[in-house]
């Protein structure tokens, strides 16, 4: 693939569009500046996944290389953690609390299932919303521009 090749696919994505009929939008922001450029996909929902952002960089003109640096939304990971330690610190401090209709203090076991059940939600939902599609992102690019990754 040559260095024109890869501009007009990113002319090509840039102009894309996503929708029916009066209501489509475009399907990705591309912004081109030199040999750098920015890619981010637009759309998902509410429930949808987080699509990271894409900074490359074109280095070389003889064989295409790309220096590509794809970064998920970390604000979300922080924000699905703090709010499962925080959760945690309640489930854990906490002496007696209402299980099954009786009020006790919860045992070792049920209070280590509670904690597991507050990190792993985070955990699950940070992976699906914001690092698959890292994930995912990186395998199109490469599928795309028919790259082949070098590794350091």
């Amino acid at each position: 693939m040559t260095t024109d090749q890869v501009y007009q696919f990113l002319e090509y994505i840039s102009l894309k569009e996503s929708g029916i009929w009066k209501l489509k939008s475009k399907a990705y922001d591309v912004k081109v500046d030199g040999t750098r450029f920015l890619i981010r996909k637009r759309g998902g929902g509410a429930n949808g996944a987080i699509q990271p952002l894409i900074k490359g960089q074109v280095v070389q003109t003889d064989f295409v290389q790309l220096n590509l640096d794809i970064k998920p939304s970390y604000h979300i990971i922080l924000f699905s953690f703090l709010a499962g330690f925080i959760s945690l610190f309640f489930i854990l401090s906490d002496d007696k609390m209402t299980i099954n209709n009786e009020f006790r203090a919860p045992t070792l076991l049920e209070r280590i299932g509670m904690a597991l059940f507050v990190l792993l939600i985070p955990a699950v939902i940070s992976y699906f919303k914001t690092i698959q599609p890292v994930q995912n992102a990186e395998k199109w690019l490469i599928r795309r521009l028919k790259l082949e990754p070098i590794f350091n």
